[in-house]
């Protein structure tokens, strides 16, 4: 792979990233589909970089359960969910509009159901 190929990946590692830690506390912004995206990119441009990724003690146990068994562990399921209400709880608690809130509670109950039902659980004790 040639030096700007990989810098770009590079590039888009560390702002899929950067996105990823935004979306920690913004509701709009998914935290895992970035940093998996992010895995993915210094995968191919950095090995460095992935190492470090993988090795970091918040986003590890889910870039290697996605990556190993295209799911996430039930702990991994309530962390995600427990985050979602409580960043969704803020932002309608901010926000003024009623309009506004009654979207971000249907968008909030969308994510959870999504997640709870759709997305693959793996059993941890075979983790």
């Amino acid at each position: 792979m040639n030096l700007i190929f990989k810098s770009l990946l590079f590039t888009l590692g560390c702002i899929s990233l950067f996105l990823g830690l935004i979306g920690i506390v913004l509701p709009l912004l998914p935290t895992t589909p970035f940093v998996l995206l992010s895995s993915w990119c210094f995968y191919k441009s950095s090995k460095r970089a992935q190492n470090w990724l993988l090795n970091d003690s918040i986003f590890s146990s889910f870039i290697l359960s996605w990556q190993n068994h295209k799911a996430i562990t039930k702990s991994n399921k309530r962390k995600i969910i427990c985050f979602m209400i409580l960043s969704f709880a803020i932002s309608i608690i901010f926000v003024p509009n009623l309009y506004l809130k009654c979207v971000l509670f249907i968008m909030a109950l969308l994510m959870i159901l999504f997640i709870s039902y759709k997305v693959q659980t793996l059993d941890e004790r075979k983790k």
